[in-house]
């Protein structure tokens, strides 16, 4: 029940208990009123009736009197005294006449019939009272019946005397006194007319006066009633205005307040939205503002497509420069990404939204979505842009990024849904190399949920003793096992054997890497630092660091530490970087590689002409040697383009004075050509997988058949 019903009925009960307290006691009152008259209506009836029957007893004797006087005086005249003695004695028989006297003109008693012996003569005299009157007379008992008159008698034009009657008049009291019952009823039932015309002339008032105090009190809370309309329309977040012209001037002035007191709420909560929405390091939306354009979109059941891009190698920004050049390459990042978007547009209006998730992970929504071709060429421009380098306080700094794309409803129905989704694309671009970009397919759920898995088993693996370090040897151009390659193993208790093709991009990709490599180069320095063959020759150990973590700082003071521990030759550790390490921060890389050539430790470009690879690292960087890509050996020799490559880089090495190593040597016509070419070293299945480290060596290789 709403406050102004509750209102309503509070006043409407009030004002009933009110009324009928006042009617109540208004009634109490007039039936008092009406019980205590009762007596004195009584008294007035028994004084009435005493008066009436006065008035009636001396009307009704005077007429007997005047009557009989007229027949006294014919008898009188007529027959005497005898007559006139008949006369009076046929008066008194009748029973209520208890005396009749007739007198004569001097007073004397001309005849008189008393039935008893008292005297009820009138105590006055007869002859001065004719004389003073000349009329009949009467009197009246206090009772009002006994009832005493006079006339006079007159004959032929002279009086005779007078006639004195006295009687006692019939009781009629039982008339009277059913008259009074009757008059006293007719009172009762008045009374209880009136009450009963108040009680529902009361009720009726009530009735209506309730029926007023409702119309009121809803014309009078209308106002206020739209007010507590507006608040909860207020609190549910929609924007409302009151209007300030109706209603009392009290009301008026709080619709006035409220929608003074409303537009600064909207204020405040547009600051608030925008904070809560906002990304406060590069000014884009963040992910609530994309969860909940997600949802809109995907409620409508309409199409778009989302790019995930995961800025590579991000972290190596935070641990070199500090969060503060992060910071700054966030927001040029972003500025980028929009300068993509506003580069993509149709009918002059931006292709939806970029926003920031968190971290180093950026969303771009293009809604609808473009064609295939359209969106992976939107994909390629967006990585260009983000990998250009980015310059920071005279610092040129690299990131670069990998995109995973998922189109909605298809590939998502959900926001979160369609997130994940994506960022599954963006794992599989990783995966490939960076700075890619993938699409989602169904395949990939299975690839994640066992990337999910090994990454589960692999942040365990290393204190459980589940990686081991095998070693594949390196020929040199005597065929001797000059030195070994350091590569890791894996067999998990739960998951069985797993190439280190699969789970070295998941440590890179969850940031185990950095553990891992400290791990191998701990267990291979030391193992290797003792290690001589049967010939005493002393080889030398290769190590392949990632970049993630190479090109950071911390894992350079790590490695030489170890080197220094554990007592080994520097000149005996070969270092193998890739291009794509270089290529994310130069200037970084480059004191990095000199810092390690300055402890004596060599440092070999992998990989070399795949990729990335540019000329101009052999000639900035201070290397010891190159690698050649397993892709070039393998077109040997039916290949002529990868004979003329791989002989012209094995040329240019020696001519930059770099010592020159071929990696997946498979065939002796292989390694027959490569030593005619004056490679250096010779690495492959030919000569043996990798494997423990043997306790004893013959000195010199032996050429096996692939």
């Amino acid at each position: 029940m709403s406050w102004y019903n509750r209102l309503t009925v509070r006043v409407c009960a009030l004002l009933f208990a009110l009324l009928v307290l006042v009617f109540g006691l208004f009634g109490f009152f007039v039936d008092n009123s009406l019980s205590s008259q009762e007596p004195n209506l009584q008294e007035y009836l028994d004084e009435g009736r005493t008066l009436t029957l006065a008035n009636e007893s001396a009307r009704s004797t005077l007429d007997i009197v005047t009557v009989n006087a007229l027949v006294i005086a014919d008898a009188f005249e007529a027959g005497g005294l005898p007559a006139l003695e008949r006369v009076v004695a046929s008066i008194a028989s009748d029973p209520w006449i208890r005396q009749v006297s007739v007198y004569g003109t001097e007073g004397e008693v001309l005849a008189e019939t008393r039935p008893t012996s008292k005297d009820y003569s009138l105590d006055f005299d007869v002859s001065s009272a004719f004389r003073r009157t000349q009329v009949p007379l009467f009197r009246v008992g206090d009772d009002g019946r006994d009832v005493s008159a006079w006339a006079p008698v007159w004959g032929d034009d002279a009086n005779l005397g007078a006639v004195y009657i006295n009687r006692v008049v019939r009781d009629h009291s039982f008339i009277a006194d059913t008259l009074d019952e009757q008059v006293m009823q007719v009172w009762k039932d008045l009374s209880a007319t009136l009450l009963n015309g108040l009680t529902r002339g009361g009720g009726l008032a009530l009735l209506v006066t309730m029926l007023a105090v409702v119309q009121l009190s809803r014309e009078i809370s209308r106002p206020y009633r739209r007010l507590e309309a507006a608040f909860d329309s207020l609190g549910s977040g929609r924007r409302v205005r009151l209007r300030t012209t109706e209603g009392p001037a009290e009301a008026r002035r709080l619709s006035d307040r409220f929608n003074h007191m409303a537009g600064a709420l909207e204020t405040a909560n547009d600051k608030v939205r925008e904070l809560a929405f906002t990304d406060g390091v590069t000014g884009l939306p963040n992910r609530a503002a994309v969860m909940e354009r997600l949802e809109r979109l995907l409620s409508d059941q309409s199409e778009a497509a989302l790019l995930f891009v995961d800025l590579d190698d991000f972290k190596r920004v935070n641990d070199v420069f500090g969060h503060e050049v992060g910071d700054i390459t966030l927001s040029a990042v972003a500025d980028r990404l929009r300068g993509i978007l506003r580069q993509n547009t149709r009918g002059g209006r931006p292709m939806d939204m970029v926003a920031r998730l968190g971290g180093d992970e950026f969303v771009v929504l293009i809604t609808p979505p473009p064609s295939a071709s359209d969106l992976g060429a939107i994909a390629d421009r967006l990585i260009k842009s983000v990998c250009a380098v980015i310059e920071i306080e005279n610092r040129d700094i690299f990131v670069g990024a990998s995109v995973g794309i998922a189109i909605a409803p298809h590939q998502g129905t959900r926001a979160d849904t369609l997130l994940r989704h994506a960022d599954m694309a963006m794992y599989e671009a990783k995966s490939h190399g960076k700075r890619q970009y993938s699409v989602f397919d169904k395949g990939l759920e299975t690839d994640v949920r066992r990337m999910a898995l090994v990454e589960t088993h692999l942040r365990t693996a290393v204190e459980n003793g589940e990686l081991r370090v095998e070693y594949q040897p390196i020929m040199d151009g005597s065929l001797r096992r000059a030195g070994y390659e350091a590569l890791v193993r894996w067999t998990s208790p739960t998951l069985g054997p797993i190439s280190p093709g699969e789970f070295i991009p998941v440590a890179e990709a969850y940031g185990m890497i950095e553990a891992i490599d400290l791990w191998i180069a701990q267990t291979a320095i030391n193992e290797m630092a003792s290690y001589v063959d049967e010939a005493g020759f002393a080889p030398f150990l290769s190590l392949n660091m990632s970049g993630h973590h190479f090109v950071a700082g911390t894992f350079t003071k790590e490695l030489l530490g170890v080197v220094a521990e554990s007592g080994i030759e520097p000149s005996r550790l070969h270092v193998e970087i890739t291009e794509a390490a270089i290529l994310q921060d130069e200037s970084i890389a480059l004191g990095i590689v000199r810092h390690i050539r300055g402890a004596g430790v060599k440092v070999f470009l992998d990989d070399f002409g795949t990729g990335y690879s540019s000329l101009s690292h052999l000639a900035n960087f201070d290397l010891d040697g190159i690698k050649i890509d397993v892709s070039f050996v393998r077109g040997i020799p039916d290949n002529p383009g990868s004979v003329s490559l791989t002989a012209g880089l094995i040329a240019l090495a020696h001519n930059l004075e770099l010592e020159v190593v071929a990696e997946g040597v498979e065939m002796p016509v292989q390694a027959e050509f490569l030593l005619g070419e004056g490679c250096d070293y010779l690495q492959g299945w030919l000569y043996a997988k990798a494997a423990p480290l043997p306790r004893h060596q013959s000195g010199r290789g032996t050429l096996v058949e692939a």
